[in-house]
Parts: C-alpha cells; structure tokens; sequence
C-alpha cells in the first residue's frame, strides 16, 4: 500500500512539460526538478530532451537487482524533438528499531507511464532518506549514447543512456 500511495504521488505531482531550444544532434538535454523534499518523502524528476535521432533512454541500476530497462523515447514538441521524464521517488517508514526505505523509479515517454524500479531498503532507525538515493545530475547538454551518472541508489551507481538500441557498440567505435 506504502509503495501505491507514493507511486500515486509520484504520478499527481511529476508530470508537467515545457518547451525550449532543441539540444545539437549528438546530445540530449537533461533537467533536475525537486518536486517533493522532506525528511520523510523525495520526489525528483529528470526530463531528457534529444532529437527525433535519439530512439531509446536506458536506466543502469543496481547490479544483480534486474540491472537497468530501456523505453522508447516519445515524440514531443511537435515531432521535432523526443521528451521522457524519469522520476525517482523514496518514502521513507520509521519504526521503533529501524526504518524502510522504499524507492521507485517511474518514467513517462509520450501517453505511457511505467514502473522501471522498485525496491526497499532496511535503514538504522536514525538513518536519513536523502542517504539511500543521492542524486548528483546537474541540468545540462550531455552526449547521446555515452553512460552518464546520475547519482547512486543506495550505495550502488545509476546510470542514464540516451541515444540508439545499440548504444554500447556506437560508444565503442568513438
């Protein structure tokens, strides 16, 4: 229930779009948003931007925990450019000798929203939630199809791809 209620957060704040100047063709654009922060509940959206040449977005997560997924990117400003939000959200539940951590990460690419992570974490009781998932993206213009990372969830790097299917043979003929 705890995961349904912060995942129905997620989706009632998170989801907004704006317009700006295409990014060059060999990058994509990247803005952090904190919507929610609190000692209890932190909601961040990432929005990537690329042109209509970036086909995919993959999040690189924890490694033996189901590893990463890829979505489509969706066509958005008119036809002109691709947009996906990738929201990361963590709740944080105290109990008298420890606490949960339960952390989603949720993307939105065009009319679909799914759910590409979703894990709990067993915290000391004294433990702060900004600790388990540390976001260290910055807004700006990063290269298509080169593994960027964006922070680390719990203890363990997330990474961030934009650009082809094929994105690890492209990064390894540059």
């Amino acid at each position: 229930m705890k995961t349904t209620l912060l995942a129905s957060l997620v989706l009632a704040v998170a989801f907004s779009s704006h317009a700006a100047a295409l990014p060059p063709a060999d990058s994509f654009r990247l803005t952090v948003e904190e919507l929610v922060e609190s000692s209890a509940c932190r909601v961040v959206k990432l929005t990537v931007e690329a042109r209509p040449t970036a086909q995919m977005l993959e999040i690189l997560g924890e490694p033996g925990h189901g590893g990463g997924s890829s979505i489509i990117l969706a066509p958005a400003l008119n036809g002109k450019a691709r947009e996906t939000k990738v929201i990361v959200a963590s709740m944080l539940v105290t109990g008298e000798s420890n606490s949960v951590c339960h952390v989603a990460t949720l993307t939105q690419s065009g009319g679909g929203t799914s759910t590409t992570s979703r894990r709990s974490y067993d915290l000391a009781a004294d433990a702060e939630l900004r600790s388990v998932v540390v976001l260290t993206a910055t807004n700006g213009l990063y290269k298509l199809n080169q593994p960027l990372t964006v922070g680390t969830r719990n203890g363990q790097p997330m990474r961030l791809v934009v650009g082809s299917w094929n994105w690890e043979q492209v990064s390894l003929k540059k």
